[in-house]
């Protein structure tokens, strides 16, 4: 039996090219010195023009005053019947009681929401980390913070602060580490759900949001 080695030379050589001349640095990639030494404003102007070329839609909100303004706005154009959101204690600190009291909001403590939740349109979701060079949120998830928030409605709104922002995946990989060992739960989610069939035909919002909407309250 060929071993690994010989195996993939078989195939390099079959398609006509050559191998590597050496190992690449892992550290090197993606790890520009410039990047490291961008201000947390310097990574959220980068993280917004990312997320926004793969689709999300990004509101920079200098307070929490703005951050309601912008979710009422989002509320609004729709309007749905209910929102669904992330246990309180998950999202303590974004004053959310204060967002257009005529919304039903369903929690994921409250004893209704498996029931109820997947006929909410909108999620409302934090997130742990944000990445800057490709645009993606980082969520956990457990009992509090339920996957299905940011997956079956149609309309995802993630609420994330300027200093979660970091450069890089190894960066956010680090934030979310709990005594050493990652979640059970992560998910890396860029911009709107797409899939495509054997044509190559895109669907936007088939396996998850079709709208994804980022709202980055600045320090």
């Amino acid at each position: 039996m060929a071993s690994k080695a010989e195996f993939l030379a078989n195939i390099t050589r079959r398609l006509g090219r050559s191998g590597p001349a050496s190992v690449p640095n892992r550290g090197s990639i993606n790890a520009g010195p410039a990047e490291h030494d961008m201000s947390a404003g310097d990574l959220a102007a980068r993280f917004a023009e990312e997320a926004e070329r793969v689709g999300s839609k990004v509101v920079m909100c200098d307070s929490l005053d703005a951050v309601h303004d912008a979710l009422t706005a989002i509320i609004g154009t729709l309007p749905p019947d209910r929102v669904a959101s992330c246990s309180p204690s998950v999202l303590d600190g974004w004053g959310l009681d204060r967002v257009d009291g005529s919304i039903e909001w369903l929690t994921a403590a409250s004893e209704a929401f498996r029931e109820r939740m997947p006929a909410s349109e909108v999620g409302v979701t934090g997130a742990d980390v944000a990445i800057a060079d490709t645009g993606t949120l980082v969520l956990t998830a457990d009992a509090d913070r339920p996957r299905s928030l940011s997956l079956l409605p149609r309309v995802h709104v993630a609420l994330i602060r300027e200093e979660q922002i970091v450069a890089h995946m190894a960066e956010a990989i680090q934030r979310v580490r709990v005594n050493g060992s990652l979640p059970s739960a992560v998910q890396f989610m860029t911009g709107p759900s797409r899939s495509a069939d054997i044509e190559n035909d895109l669907s936007i919002g088939v396996h998850g949001p079709a709208e994804v909407h980022i709202l980055v309250l600045r320090s």
